[in-house]
Parts: C-alpha cells; sequence; structure tokens
C-alpha cells in the first residue's frame, strides 16, 4: 500500500516539513516551542526578513489551525475531533456560550433531504461535546491570529507593508450543530460554504478602505486576484475572476451564479447559489430551494412551491439588451437595457449612481460633457444581476 505523501499534515506537534527537499521533523514529545502554528509564523516572517530587500516576493502561509488533529487531550470530546490550542490558549474561552442560531438542531427536518432527515435530535451529551468542540477552535484560532499580526509587523518593519497585497479567507465553513450536524462541512448549507475573505492594500489609493463588498465570489477568484495585483496574466483559460474591480466599484456585477458540489457518494448534490437563492439536486432525487433574504437560516425550503417548467426557454441563458450613445445635442446620452424577467436596472456614469428605473422601457439620458463608462447594472428574475458597461463619449 502506498503511504500519505504528507501523513503529518493534521498534527500540531510531531510533524514533518520538507524545506528545501530537506525533511525536518518537529518534536515528537510535544512542546510548545514547536507548535505548529507559531512554527509557521517564524518561518514566514524570516522569509519576508530575507526577501524584502531583493524584490517582489510571494508569500503563502496555510496554517493548520483551527482544523481537528493530533494529540487528543484529555478533555477533547469522545465523540468528535478536535483542534488542538497552543498551550497558552488552552481553556482561555471555557464557558463562553455556544452561539445556536435558528437552524441550531432545527426541529422540523421534513423538507430536508434524507441525508439530513435520518439524524435524530442532539441530545445533551452531543451538544456539549458540539460546546468543547467550538471552544477549542476558537481558542486554536487565537495563535493564528497572533501569527496573522505579528506576519504584518514584520512587513511593517521591513517597510513593506504599505506595498503588500494581503489576501485572507478560509478553505471551508464548519457545523457546530447547525440542521442537526454536529461537526463537518461538504454539506451545502451555508455554515460550511460561506467563508471570511479580507483583503487588504493600503498603498493602492485605488482601492477604497474599510468598505464592505456583497458581490458573490469563490475561492478560484482567489488565483485570479492575485495574479491582478502582480500585474500579470495566467497566460491560459482561468476559472476565476479578478476581485479588485469588485473592490473598486460596489456596482460591478460578474454576472454569474456559483455552483456547489461534492464528492460522488450517496449524498452526492448539485447546487446553484445566486445572490439571494439556492437550489440543490441530491443524486437520490431529494431537492431543496431557499430564499436566503426571507430565510436566511435555511429552515424552509421552497422547493414544493416551484412552477414546472421545460423546454429550451427554461435553460436560456438571461441576454442583456444594452444600448447607450450620444442622442441630440452635445451633453446627452440615452441608455436602454432590456432583457426577459428584468425586474429593473440602475444607471451609473463613471461609478456614480444616477437613477434607478423600475418599469419598462428602462431608459435613462444622462448628462455629461466628456467621455464617460456608461453602467447598467440589471436585476433579474430570482434577484440574479449582471452589470454591462459601454464607453461613451458625450460630445465629439
Amino acid at each position: 500500500m502506498a503511504r500519505a505523501v504528507d501523513p503529518t499534515t493534521y498534527r500540531y506537534y510531531n510533524y514533518t516539513l520538507n524545506e528545501g527537499g530537506t525533511l525536518h521533523t518537529f518534536c515528537a514529545t510535544p512542546q510548545p516551542s514547536c507548535y505548529q502554528t507559531d512554527v509557521y509564523r517564524d518561518k514566514a516572517n524570516e522569509i519576508i526578513r530575507r526577501r524584502a530587500a531583493q524584490g517582489p516576493f510571494f508569500l503563502w502561509v496555510a496554517f493548520l489551525g483551527n482544523h481537528s488533529g493530533a494529540p487528543r487531550e484529555p478533555d477533547d470530546p469522545p465523540q468528535l475531533s478536535t483542534p488542538v490550542p497552543a498551550p497558552r490558549h488552552h481553556d482561555a474561552l471555557k464557558g463562553t456560550p455556544l452561539p445556536q442560531p435558528p437552524s441550531f438542531n432545527e426541529a422540523d427536518v421534513s423538507d430536508k433531504p434524507r441525508a439530513i432527515r435520518q439524524r435524530p435530535l442532539l441530545n445533551a451529551r452531543q451538544v456539549a461535546a458540539i460546546q468543547e468542540n467550538w471552544q477549542q477552535r476558537r481558542e486554536t484560532l487565537m495563535s493564528v491570529d497572533e501569527a496573522i499580526a505579528s506576519i504584518v509587523d514584520t512587513l511593517r518593519q521591513a517597510g513593506e507593508l504599505d506595498n503588500t497585497f494581503i489576501l485572507f479567507t478560509s478553505d471551508n465553513g464548519f457545523f457546530h450543530g447547525e440542521h442537526r450536524v454536529s461537526n463537518g462541512k461538504v454539506l451545502w448549507y451555508e455554515p460550511s460554504i460561506h467563508l471570511p475573505l479580507l483583503l487588504r492594500w493600503t498603498g493602492n489609493t485605488s482601492l477604497p478602505r474599510g468598505v464592505h463588498r456583497s458581490q458573490l465570489t469563490m475561492n478560484v477568484d482567489d488565483a485570479e486576484t492575485i495574479l491582478d495585483a502582480a500585474g500579470v496574466r495566467a497566460g491560459r483559460t482561468v476559472d476565476g475572476v479578478s476581485l479588485l474591480p469588485f473592490w473598486r466599484d460596489r456596482s460591478k456585477e460578474a454576472g454569474r451564479d456559483l455552483l456547489i458540489d461534492n464528492s460522488p457518494g450517496p449524498g452526492h448534490f448539485d447546487g446553484i447559489r445566486t445572490l439571494h437563492y439556492k437550489y440543490a439536486e441530491y443524486a437520490n432525487g431529494d431537492r431543496e430551494l431557499y430564499d436566503l433574504r426571507k430565510d436566511p437560516d435555511e429552515l424552509q425550503s421552497q422547493q414544493a412551491n416551484l412552477v414546472s417548467c421545460a423546454g429550451a426557454a427554461c435553460r436560456a441563458r438571461p441576454a442583456v439588451r444594452y444600448t447607450a450613445a450620444r442622442q441630440g445635442r452635445c451633453g446627452v446620452v440615452t441608455a436602454t437595457a432590456s432583457a426577459r424577467g428584468m425586474q429593473n436596472v440602475t444607471f451609473y456614469v463613471d461609478g456614480r449612481r444616477v437613477l434607478t428605473d423600475y418599469r419598462a422601457p428602462f431608459r435613462a439620458r444622462l448628462r455629461f460633457k466628456k467621455r464617460a463608462v456608461v453602467r447598467a447594472r440589471v436585476v433579474l428574475a430570482f434577484d440574479r444581476l449582471v452589470s454591462v458597461d459601454r464607453v461613451v463619449r458625450a460630445c465629439r
């Protein structure tokens, strides 16, 4: 049987790193000095100090925390795998209440797929185990938080902070009792698929600071965003899009929905996530549909309320027809947008919102004296969003 390439990945101690082709094992016996997060922190800082003066560098730090991992500890719940907080953070958050959103230990799962319907309500022992697991995950993140602060401080000391693009994210979410799921991921509900994403680039004055963006993004966008920040192209077709334009402009939309699926098996599903809706089909025929505006905790599937549809018209991708051109005298531009199922359109001139039209023919007369980007931000049926730009010269 072949051995795993890296069988020590999920160990907070007694792990092996490949450094320049040489394998180094850290702490066969657990010691605070070689807690994995702290070792990664120190190595990241050393790379920054060594490379900062040599020119551009790329650094990817993938902390184990707060994944489950070895070794087991006396206070670990027997039925759940848990992470390992740094010794200095052990029980630092003991007694902190476990968040229990409306989906926690969901009472009525009759609208859910078979894999959820078969789960019994969580008992008191299981809830206590979830509480301990959640506490340890947060305690483990305390060392990650410290490590990130240390890395940022090292960039500042090296004089590179303003010139460094920082992207912080995670690979997945995690369940802590929502929909009767005591732990894990792989399901399509929001606790599993909704990820943190923080971007920082203080030296780029074209990017606003302290803003929140609501456009849909995927983790496949991370690579294209990094390439865009570096001013280079992949040289091949990529799956994602750069997030920098969305950071600059809250009205810009990619005009896409997100595909969500998991590995083959009895619980396999294919799902679509839009800004406000989620729909999934399971291998066994189960289906779910949620309106996230009215039901953010995914308590009541709307699948039974769907109207049937058949034929090519149901599969047609919405096409937005958009024109923006100078009409008549100098300084007046007429913009018109139309599409099947169109709800409203908002017109922008060089990023400045001008008006929103809620009735056909969805038209605006815009006044400006120079060349400008005229954007139509279109809301389609089921709140699907798309933005289309036209560069227009108001005067010759």
